[in-house]
């Protein structure tokens, strides 16, 4: 996919992994499990021909962020009924629960920010088409066995309405008798793991992906180093001030709306007693 190919290349420099990106079906034209059919279907072509372009079948892993984390956990529990085997599972800040339930929503659900409860509702509303969000085929989260699956990074940031996601689904893993290690970036929001070049935790949550892959393969973690071409470099660094203005407007924004309605019901009660 051309949109996330920087952030590929980024862990594929930080790994010394050949990785593959998935161009799936996207909803609401083509809706579950059209995606997971073709996450699934990559990957066992991918362990079917690894071969071919330099790759280990028998070192495998699946990763992603967001939508993709959860395409990846999704993976998988379908490959640990069906295979291939997987090696490894990344997930970056994944949404597990599409239902939406945990406390991180409501948290980090300003208006105006780049990813709130209203935006989630919106994308969980077109991707599930009347499915039950809590379905597990759909939602990892709510799986009744979680054995045996492979060790797990998951990648969360602070301030992001799915935190909770990931970090409830690592803790989930570890209650199934599995490996799972939570890294919280404090003070980044959805999203920045692609932002490099605007922020050093991002610098920092690639390289600590790229490490714990190279660990899973038996491989040490290429050093040093990742430049960008200047023309995607800029473009990326525009995009994610766009979103980060965003974000922080809207906080300030549902600030000012709260501090407005106390003023209000502050001079409101003040009114009734003097009369």
């Amino acid at each position: 996919m051309t949109g996330a190919d920087a952030t590929c290349r980024a862990v594929a420099n930080r790994s010394g992994a050949v990785v593959v990106s998935v161009g799936y079906r996207l909803a609401p034209e083509h809706p579950p499990p059209a995606a997971i059919d073709d996450c699934l279907a990559a990957t066992r072509w991918v362990a079917d021909h690894a071969g071919d372009f330099g790759g280990d079948p028998a070192r495998l892993a699946v990763g992603g962020d967001s939508a993709g984390g959860t395409l990846a956990a999704l993976m998988t529990l379908a490959a640990r009924e069906a295979g291939p085997p997987i090696a490894f599972q990344l997930l970056v800040y994944p949404a597990t629960d599409l239902a939406l339930t945990h406390p991180s929503v409501a948290e980090y659900s300003a208006p105006g920010s780049f990813l709130d409860h209203t935006a989630l509702a919106w994308f969980a509303r077109h991707y599930l088409g009347g499915r039950d969000p809590a379905d597990p085929a759909l939602s990892p989260f709510y799986a009744a066995d979680l054995a045996g699956l492979p060790p797990a990074l998951v990648i969360t940031a602070e301030c992001d309405p799915v935190r909770d996601d990931g970090e409830a689904y690592a803790a989930c893993l570890r209650a199934a008798g599995g490996q799972a290690e939570v890294v919280r970036y404090p003070g980044q929001l959805h999203g920045f793991f692609a932002m490099d070049l605007l922020f050093p935790a991002a610098r920092r949550a690639q390289r600590r992906a790229g490490e714990a892959l190279a660990a899973a393969f038996g491989e040490p973690a290429p050093g040093g180093s990742i430049p960008w071409p200047a023309p995607e470099g800029a473009f990326r660094i525009g995009r994610a001030l766009v979103e980060v203005v965003g974000t922080v407007a809207g906080h300030h924004l549902a600030r000012l709306a709260r501090a407005a309605s106390a003023a209000v019901g502050i001079s409101a009660g003040q009114g009734a007693r003097a009369g």
